[in-house]
């Protein structure tokens, strides 16, 4: 249940994403894993963290999302402020030749709902480029974000305990890039 089985980043070895009902995140350093969810006037969290044998549940009477991350970072800081934190994957060096495939414009591939498909297709287009060692997935919106090699295709933040990106190579299914939250990108060269 909690490791993602069947995306094509879980078989070219990324074990974060969503499991049955259970998806992994970072936070604090740590690999938590869990559920939330909210309904209009509600919102709640349930995750734990199995090799520390801690977890918390959550729930508050507001839609407020600042409140709802605002509470989660305290209960997590206050969980993990005596723990030491997982080691991080050793990095690799990206092998350009295998990641130029990879490179240009990109734009959503399974939108999260499907009714607002023509809203992220327009807004979720980043750029994904090479900087000083590192690929960049640079958003139409939002600030660029910076991954370091653990494999050929798999990447992590340089601050998390594990991969969270997987570049999906054309014999397995790609080209396609996949993110945290089970996001996923394909390459459109018209852009």
């Amino acid at each position: 249940m909690e490791r993602p089985a069947t995306t094509l980043a879980a078989n070219e070895g990324r074990v974060a994403g969503y499991g049955l009902s259970i998806y992994t995140a970072v936070g604090h350093g740590f690999v938590y894993h869990g559920h939330n969810g909210g309904v209009e006037g509600g919102l709640n969290e349930m995750a734990y963290l199995p090799d520390q044998g801690v977890g918390y549940i959550f729930m508050i009477n507001s839609g407020s999302g600042s409140a709802f991350e605002g509470i989660s970072k305290l209960i997590r800081g206050y969980l993990t402020r005596e723990l030491k934190k997982p080691a991080r994957p050793a990095l690799s060096s990206i092998k350009t030749d295998l990641v130029r495939p990879f490179l240009g414009y990109v734009e959503p591939a399974a939108p999260r709902q499907e009714i607002l498909r023509f809203l992220t297709r327009i807004l979720g287009v980043s750029r994904i480029s090479l900087d000083k060692g590192k690929l960049v997935i640079n958003p139409l919106l939002g600030k660029p974000q910076t991954y370091v090699a653990v494999s050929d295709f798999l990447f992590r933040r340089e601050n998390e305990p594990l991969a969270t990106l997987a570049l999906i190579p054309a014999a397995a299914g790609g080209p396609l890039i996949q993110g945290g939250g089970g996001v996923a990108f394909i390459l459109d060269t018209k852009l």
